[in-house]
């Protein structure tokens, strides 16, 4: 019998470690949802319960430049991002509709960590909170809360107006009482005054990034050379795959007997996600727009990209080489040529010299929000195609049929030059894209 009490017990204490939490929002109110600054000492599903919104919350700050001409950073607002999940010990803001008490789950397996995040946590298990600031120990934050003050709703101190000096504005006492269970922001004292008003903005959920796949096509599928100023998620839209892309080199031995590195394909890799400000390549089955959704929590960085991308905030993008600053590499993008589909050089034909073959022009414009392969000059010719190919999850790639038709050799001078010379003559040239070194 005792056994069995025992074991009843252990199911008991088994159970109450994952009851419920209890959130209640009323006091706090923008006159449309109602709030309440939260925590819990364990992990939680929000998504479980309908009405009931979690945000965690970061404070966000832009330039400002005095009348000196010093630049500093102000606090200008504290932006929210809803969560579904949230980790113990994690300080987060509960919305409702409607005021009232809440019943949140406890969350089952792993929850992954929130997005940035400065709310702190009050722990429950603490009898009480005390948050001071002192300045002998260079402590000068203090806790804010959520509350509407002057018309405002946002964040402002938690001390009450009797903790102000009438006249001189400032605080009187320097340590305040926060609710166990609860959280709160910390913000430089300097800001604790009784008209400040910290306003909050909330993160646009789920917003997307459009992306047009028509004007290139192997005969199967359809690309598009793209970047963005935000993290997306491919995997949310289906008939529609990212990749990321790789130069490849192969060794190739010289009649002389010296191994050079030449350019035979560009690898490319499938990715789920896709940070901000990467370059990719993106393939849809049938020609069209697409809306990709934005990527929620933190992306990890994509496999090694050759890829350029050129910023959406650009107003234009202008590449250029310059031989005096030795800047060698010029904007390929994807298209097909000779029956053969890679990457070629953006120039057009009008770009060449008909009797040399060598570019005319030397600065090329790519269009913003797109992305480019840069490779060396001596590869800009009409006839070059450098092939794609496709890795496969066990490793081995699938090319399309390819070879760059570019067979010849300059100098740095950019002169070009016999095989020969080049076999013989000590010095560096460039081949197939490759500076290559006779020595």
């Amino acid at each position: 019998m005792k056994k069995i009490f025992t074991f009843a017990t252990a199911c008991l204490f088994a159970l109450a470690s994952y009851a419920d939490k209890e959130v209640t929002t009323g006091d706090v109110t923008d006159g449309t949802s109602y709030y309440a600054l939260f925590s819990a000492d364990e992990a939680l599903d929000f998504s479980a319960v309908e009405g009931v919104k979690a945000y965690v919350a970061e404070k966000v700050y832009a330039d400002r430049e005095l009348p000196n001409g010093h630049v500093v950073q102000e606090l200008t607002e504290v932006k929210l991002t809803e969560v579904s999940q949230v980790p113990a010990h994690t300080g987060v803001i509960v919305c409702t509709a409607a005021a009232g008490t809440y019943s949140i789950p406890t969350a089952s397996g792993e929850v992954e960590v929130v997005p940035k995040n400065d709310l702190v946590a009050v722990d429950e298990r603490a009898d009480a909170a005390w948050v001071a600031f002192d300045e002998e120990e260079e402590i000068y934050d203090l806790p804010f809360v959520l509350a509407e003050k002057n018309g405002v709703f946002g964040f402002v101190p938690i001390a009450d107006y009797n903790s102000f000096d009438e006249e001189t504005g400032w605080l009187v006492e320097n340590t305040f009482f926060v609710e166990p269970g609860t959280a709160y922001m910390p913000m430089d004292y300097s800001l604790a005054t009784p008209n400040t008003v910290v306003p909050i903005s909330f993160a646009i959920a789920n917003s997307f990034k459009e992306v047009t796949t028509a004007d290139v096509t192997d005969g199967t599928s359809y690309y598009a050379l793209f970047s963005a100023d935000e993290a997306l998620d491919f995997s949310a839209v289906e008939g529609v795959k990212a990749f990321v892309a790789q130069k490849v080199y192969t060794d190739r031995e010289l009649p002389n007997g010296h191994v050079v590195q030449e350019l035979t394909e560009v690898k490319l890799t499938e990715v789920s996600q896709v940070p901000a400000h990467t370059g990719v390549i993106v393939c849809t089955a049938a020609a069209g727009t697409y809306s990709i959704p934005t990527a929620s929590g933190e992306v990890e960085v994509v496999p090694k990209n050759d890829l350029v991308a050129v910023d959406e905030r650009a107003d234009a993008a202008w590449v250029a080489f310059d031989e005096e600053e030795e800047i060698y590499d010029l904007p390929f993008v994807l298209a097909e040529k000779n029956g053969v589909f890679g990457f070629v050089p953006i120039a057009d034909y009008n770009s060449f010299d008909e009797e040399t073959g060598w570019l005319v022009e030397n600065t090329f414009f790519v269009e913003p929000g797109t992305a480019y392969m840069p490779m060396d000059y001596s590869l800009a010719t009409p006839n070059t195609v450098v092939p794609i190919s496709f890795g496969t999850e066990d490793g081995i790639q699938t090319a399309v049929q390819i070879r760059n038709t570019s067979n010849v050799v300059y100098d740095l001078q950019g002169r070009r030059v016999s095989k020969a010379d080049a076999q013989m003559r000590k010095g560096i040239y460039i081949s197939e894209g490759k500076k290559i070194l006779v020595k």
